[in-house]
């Protein structure tokens, strides 16, 4: 077996077998056709000579009991398939929506801190900025004063 579980089918091993099944059930269906067709045969057959047979009549229902008792689990199967199938496709469809909503609020997120983090150092560096120029030309601000001749050679070192 491949990476199943144990106890459990390989997914390949069901899609082959689901055939199989359908196989199996349509060679029912026929042979109960075939069983109410032989029925109802002898049925007109032990009629022709009179009163038919109780036990032919009850044959023959039976056979078509069994007959439409098949066709109905038939198609209430097939039902039962398709309707999986639209359910397996709607789940599909909404983790695929789950996944794309996730994957747009991290985007989103990440696109907030990007411009959190750009508007703080562009306050930062309009901060350093405003201090600096304020710095040098007030002389009543706590900051010592530095000549502006020896701040720039430090700038633009830095």
């Amino acid at each position: 077996m491949t990476s199943a579980a144990p106890g459990k089918r390989p997914a390949a091993g069901e899609a082959a077998e689901r055939p199989a099944k359908q196989r199996r059930s349509e060679k029912k269906l026929l042979r109960l056709r075939a069983a109410v067709q032989e029925s109802e045969e002898g049925l007109q057959e032990r009629s022709k000579g009179g009163l038919p047979c109780a036990r032919e009549e009850l044959r023959a229902l039976r056979a078509r009991d069994r007959l439409l008792q098949a066709e109905q689990g038939a198609r209430a199967r097939e039902m039962a398939r398709e309707d999986a199938r639209v359910l397996a496709e709607k789940a599909e469809r909404e983790r695929a929506a789950q996944v794309e909503s996730r994957r747009r609020a991290k985007a989103e997120k990440q696109e907030q801190k990007r411009a959190a983090s750009a508007a703080a150092r562009a306050k930062q560096a309009t901060g350093k900025q405003a201090s600096a120029s304020s710095g040098s030309s007030s002389s009543d601000s706590d900051a010592p004063l530095v000549p502006p001749a020896s701040a720039e050679p430090q700038a633009a070192a830095g």
